[in-house]
């Protein structure tokens, strides 16, 4: 499994290369699944690298209002180390806790589906994971009440294993194709 992120200016030109998906990566056709959407951020905090590495700061501007609480919603999070001085005892601390997060949600209310993709060669020290969620709220309730995730939000902040953190919130503006042998979105 593998992600291809696309960052643009505009919900059209998402638009276009969704449309266009054949065109500009024509291998996927050989994919045994694909799913494409259209994202809209309306919540960003921390820094993230995916653009470079030099300058990990926000970058996606402007966000829009959230949606109502019941909308879908996609999560984006990241968590990053520098090159320079790399103490792998950190990354495994927090390797570690990210595992016993993601073995706690196969049973987590609004959930439908998260996978984690890191990124050999290109961004190294970064990894993300993408979740589907059936709401804004169970997102919430998750981020902020459910146990392992909330001790290990807590644990990072007492320990500071990592180097950078981001989470971004995106609007569902239009889904398509399967995940998981279904579109998570088509039920909306």
């Amino acid at each position: 499994m593998f992600v291809v992120l696309g960052l643009h200016s505009d919900a059209a030109s998402a638009e276009r290369l969704v449309d266009d998906r054949a065109a500009a990566a024509p291998w996927l056709d050989e994919a045994a699944e694909v799913w494409s959407a259209v994202l809209q951020p309306f919540r960003h905090k921390g820094k993230a690298s995916y653009l470079t590495p030099v300058e990990p700061d926000k970058f996606f501007e402007p966000l829009t209002a959230p949606p109502p609480a019941e909308s879908p919603t996609v999560v984006l999070t990241s968590i990053g180390w520098d090159t320079d001085g790399l103490d792998m005892a950190r990354v495994a601390d927090v390797g570690l806790g990210t595992g016993a997060v993601r073995a706690s949600m196969t049973a987590v209310p609004g959930l439908y589906c998260q996978h984690s993709f890191f990124f050999p060669g290109v961004l190294a020290h970064d990894v993300m994971t993408l979740s589907f969620w059936q709401s804004v709220a169970s997102v919430h309730a998750f981020a902020y009440q459910h146990g392992p995730h909330r001790r290990q939000m807590d644990r990072y902040r007492a320990t500071n294993n990592a180097d950078r953190t981001s989470f971004t919130r995106f609007t569902v503006l239009r889904s398509q194709g399967t995940w998981y042998g279904a579109d998570p979105f088509a039920v909306h």
